[in-house]
């Protein structure tokens, strides 16, 4: 999915840039992320999803793809071409929800010298928010550090989790290759308020029970 958005902007530059300032969904079908090579019938609607660092950015993709787009050999044509703002103003609740789409992984530092990175596949706070911080400093989208770092693994906690099938998933992506990692809902809870107002740009309020 990547590559599609490097080839309609025509930034080939960007491909082995270390942080890009896009992310991008999973194709979805019918809702749900298309993750284990599922058949799609020809003229069924599937929905391409990104979110953009740069305003500018995000245009320019979207006026390139109301053009029309290429998608692992094949042509789309979509029916609409939607933009939104995702800035939120959000209540500042303590509680909040992050579902990953697709499998979720983090890289552990080393103690000792090692020939091959380890990963983490648990969503702990710390290492969720670490390495958001780290991507969001990268492109220039917050100030927050060190201080609100302690502050995440002194106050907030992993409530609860949820999976669709198996937590940790090997899964073949449609245009190859394979990811591994944590697929499901992670449920958090900040048990300190100083800080809240930072943690309303990561996720929306869903104080109470979920499932």
């Amino acid at each position: 999915m990547e590559s599609l958005v490097l080839k309609t902007l025509g930034r080939p530059d960007l491909h082995d840039a270390k942080v890009k300032p896009f992310s991008v969904w999973p194709l979805l079908h019918r809702g749900r992320p298309v993750l284990w090579r599922a058949a799609v019938a020809p003229g069924d609607p599937v929905e391409v999803r990104m979110g953009f660092a740069d305003d500018d950015m995000a245009s320019q993709f979207a006026a390139a793809a109301a053009g029309g787009l290429q998608l692992f050999g094949a042509r789309l044509d979509p029916e609409a071409v939607e933009v939104r703002d995702a800035h939120h103003d959000l209540p500042q609740e303590q509680c909040f929800k992050l579902e990953f789409l697709s499998p979720l992984r983090f890289a552990t530092p080393p103690l000792y010298r090692r020939s091959k990175p380890t990963y983490e596949f648990y969503p702990r706070p710390l290492s969720l928010f670490k390495s958001a911080v780290k991507h969001g400093r990268t492109l220039g989208l917050t100030k927050l550090g060190a201080p609100f770092l302690r502050w995440v693994y002194t106050y907030v906690a992993l409530t609860d989790l949820g999976c669709h099938s198996r937590c940790v998933a090997t899964v073949k992506l449609p245009g190859g290759g394979i990811a591994r990692g944590f697929l499901g809902w992670a449920l958090y809870r900040a048990y300190g308020k100083r800080r809240i107002t930072d943690l309303r740009s990561w996720g929306g309020p869903v104080c109470g029970s979920a499932g």
